[in-house]
């Protein structure tokens, strides 16, 4: 055995301690998006298929192993709105609420984005697919195309409406001979023989209807018979409609309710219904009903039927169902509580998310979603263990004790702030209880806008509309009050963080700036308390605008703010009360040779710093932009289009700072990607490098973390010939595994070297390549 493979050998079971528990690989992505909430069933052979509206996932019927798939590994958009296997191609359509389609087939995943792409009369949507021959029909909220899935390519399009108008078709069935289309504008039929489907002329309304111009969201062919649904507005008020020969008739007399699916399955016509899925013989007579779950009610918004007679229930609550007929089996992946963001916080590797919201004018939407939270890898939905958390609305802000990340606390906009302990709840504090007050003496309302811990253990929170605007509740249980009266009477206000200097930042609402308060460090002391307004005044600040939407400090202790008309810095935040001039500045860009404001028409919806320094920076509408510490240069823009994404919508971005993984709030859901940069430690413990052993064919970045900010790193080979250098972006250092040439390392052990930014620490470690 040659040297070198002798030290391969023997070092990789040294090495194999850590790669036992490998991170996630620098620069991958990775989703978080909620799977209880399922719209779609569908058999694949052994796989069966359950689609979400942000993302899919299978089962494996024969080792019940459960896998994801979402914009992150390979679907091309979010919003599911159906899905439909053909067994004859082995292909799965997935189509999309924007008329995107993928198909999932044996070789790979194919995008047709024709539709999407296509400027169309109409609602650009697909509801419903059915699959004739070679053929898929998809109903459309313009009308109906059909998809070739022998080449994978849009074969026609068909406006039915009067005059070859658009209309939205909300399901397709087939009798043998005739397509029969429920719209919401009646039923229409056409002979499927016809020459020319696509004239609207071939489609004929019919009239025999009781109801011949309403609604009808879904159509079934069945045992010679013609079933369809007449919605109406009210809750539970949907009838089933068979049509007899040729008169329409109440399939269910008496009966209303709220259908969600009807299919035809096997032998049998399946409905489901708000609480309930029934199944039906070709008599149309009921043979089985299943009206509760242990525990639950049902909520089936899609059923299919096997060979077996299980019936397998996409459940809007309950995940993927497999009935049995009186025993169920539950299938549910590990997911945040929903896809709604307000706000994000990171404490430690602990990731909180408030789900509230509120409308545009700062008033209660009622937003009954709980909070929830990321620990060790497994997403928790508080409500699941806090029933009592039911009623509780517009969760904003979460705090999470530094000292104790046992004990959390929830700001919400009118019922108070409340705490947990052990992920419990513990308590609530309101107006009759705590120093928060309540604005109005005619209403019981107590918003609570954001939280912050002080270095000293202090609860700092906005209580909004109080002229007493800023409270704290100390460690001993006491509480504080602070008035901003002098400044801005009885504001509203959303954020709030406590800067280096122990100052408070307060993002009021709308176009009215931020107020600063300065405590002077005596927090039981008011009479030497300042409070100053930032707006768009030279002198008061100097913002590019007084409608602000983020804030953050970064590790140099200078203050960015983000506001619809870009982003500003505060450099030197701690001469607001000094006299001296501390305006906001903007960053100027050169930009197609012309100096430009960095984004200046962007609205900047979220601010977060990572352990190198630099700046993440989330929008309205473009996506997330990374750039370096000063703000000088991007490093990455990344949109829906060109990454995985989910949105352009960023609602908040935070760090893990242990890891370097950044996670991004959009109104779509929850993504992350794992950066360069993590915290960068006071010194060097428990320097090591993942993966490692790098395994054969690895084509990541190779990280070495527990390192101190701004460390070099040398890379040597084992007869300490220098390879490579750089610096660690906080408390890591990155190598793409390739030498100064730009060439792959061989196998064999290479020497790490670490030193401090000022050579008063070295340590080494070693990574194991392995080709």
């Amino acid at each position: 055995m040659t040297r070198i493979r002798l030290l391969i050998y023997l070092l990789t079971a040294c090495f194999a301690s850590t790669s036992l528990a490998q991170e996630n690989g620098i620069g991958e992505w990775r989703a978080h998006l909620p799977y209880r909430k399922c719209t779609a069933v569908a058999e694949a052979g052994d796989l069966i298929y359950c689609a979400t509206p942000f993302a899919l996932f299978n089962l494996d019927r024969i080792d019940n192993s459960m896998n994801r798939l979402s914009k992150v590994n390979g679907l091309s958009d979010v919003e599911i709105s159906t899905i439909s296997y053909s067994e004859t191609y082995k292909t799965l359509l997935v189509a999309y609420t924007n008329a995107n389609i993928d198909l999932i087939t044996e070789s790979g995943i194919i995008n047709i984005s024709d539709i999407k792409r296509k400027n169309v009369f109409g609602k650009k949507t697909i509801n419903r697919i059915l699959l004739l021959d070679k053929y898929a029909y998809l109903s459309c909220g313009f009308g109906i195309v059909v998809l070739d899935l022998s080449r994978n390519e849009i074969f026609d399009t068909y406006y039915i409406g009067p005059s070859g108008t658009s209309l939205e078709v909300n399901c397709l069935t087939y009798d043998g001979t005739h397509f029969i289309a429920a719209t919401v504008n009646g039923i229409y039929s056409a002979n499927a023989t016809g020459s020319n489907l696509a004239d609207y002329a071939s489609w004929t309304k019919d009239t025999t209807l009781l109801q011949p111009d309403a609604n009808y969201t879904h159509i079934a062919y069945y045992s010679g018979k013609t079933i369809s649904v007449l919605a109406n507005t009210g809750y539970g008020d949907d009838t089933l409609f068979v049509k007899n020969d040729t008169t329409w008739d109440e399939m269910l007399p008496g009966i209303a309710d709220d259908y969600t699916s009807i299919k035809v399955s096997k032998s049998h016509l399946l409905v489901c219904a708000n609480g309930s899925m029934q199944i039906f013989n070709d008599t149309l007579g009921s043979v089985w009903l299943t009206y509760s779950y242990n525990p639950g009610t049902p909520a089936p918004m899609d059923a299919f039927e096997d060979n077996d007679g299980s019936v397998w229930i996409a459940d809007q609550y309950s995940g993927l169902v497999k009935n049995m007929g009186w025993s169920n089996e539950y299938y549910k992946l590990n997911g945040p509580g929903s896809h709604q963001v307000f706000s994000m916080t990171a404490a430690g590797s602990d990731i909180w998310v408030a789900p509230g919201s509120v409308n545009s004018s700062m008033g209660n939407t009622y937003n009954t979603v709980g909070p929830f939270s990321f620990i060790n890898e497994t997403w928790y939905t508080l409500k699941d263990y806090n029933p009592c958390l039911d009623t509780l609305f517009d969760v904003l802000y979460v705090a999470v004790d530094p000292n104790n990340y046992q004990r959390v606390f929830l700001a919400t906009w009118g019922y108070g702030l409340v705490e947990l302990q052990n992920g419990i709840y513990s308590r609530v504090y309101s107006f009759n209880n705590s120093g928060l007050e309540k604005p109005y003496d005619f209403y019981d309302w107590v918003g609570v806008g954001g939280l912050s811990f002080d270095e000293s253990g202090n609860l700092w929170m906005i209580n909004s509309d109080c002229n007493k605007l800023l409270k704290v509740l100390k460690p001993d249980g006491t509480w504080n009050a602070y008035s901003v009266s002098s400044v801005i009477s009885q504001p509203k206000a959303t954020q709030l963080m406590i800067d280096s200097y122990n100052q408070k930042w307060i993002m009021l609402f709308g176009s009215s700036g931020i107020l600063v308060y300065n405590d002077n460090n005596t927090i039981d002391n008011t009479s030497d308390d300042r409070v100053t307004r930032l707006t768009t005044s030279l002198g008061s600040g100097n913002l590019p605008s007084a409608a602000v939407y983020s804030f953050a400090e970064d590790l140099d202790g200078e203050v960015w703010v983000g506001t619809d008309k870009g982003l500003a810095v505060f450099y030197n935040p701690g001469s607001i009360f000094s006299g001296d001039n501390y305006d906001a500045q903007v960053i100027t860009i050169e930009q197609d040779s012309t100096a430009q404001h960095l984004l200046a028409f962007e609205t900047v919806t979220a601010i977060a710093v990572d352990g190198a320094n630099k700046k993440w920076v989330g929008t309205q509408k473009a996506g997330v932009f990374l750039f370096s510490d000063d703000g000088q240069k991007e490093i990455h823009h990344f949109t829906a289009e060109n990454s995985p994404l989910l949105s352009n919508t960023i609602t908040d971005i935070v760090i893990d700072g242990n890891t370097g993984e950044v996670f991004f709030g959009t109104d779509m859901g929850i993504c992350s990607y794992k950066g360069f940069a993590t915290t960068g430690e006071d010194k060097y413990q428990g320097v090591y490098a993942y993966p490692n052993p790098v395994p054969p064919g690895y084509t990541g970045y190779i990280g070495v973390k527990g390192l101190t900010r701004n460390s070099w790193i040398k890379v040597t080979d084992i007869s300490g010939n220098l390879i490579y250098e750089t610096r660690s972006e906080g408390g890591q250092a990155v190598w793409n595994g390739k030498n100064f040439n730009g060439e792959k390392a061989k196998s064999g052990v290479y020497p790490v070297i670490a030193i401090s930014e000022d050579g008063s620490e070295k340590v080494v470690t070693k990574i194991l390549i392995v080709n």
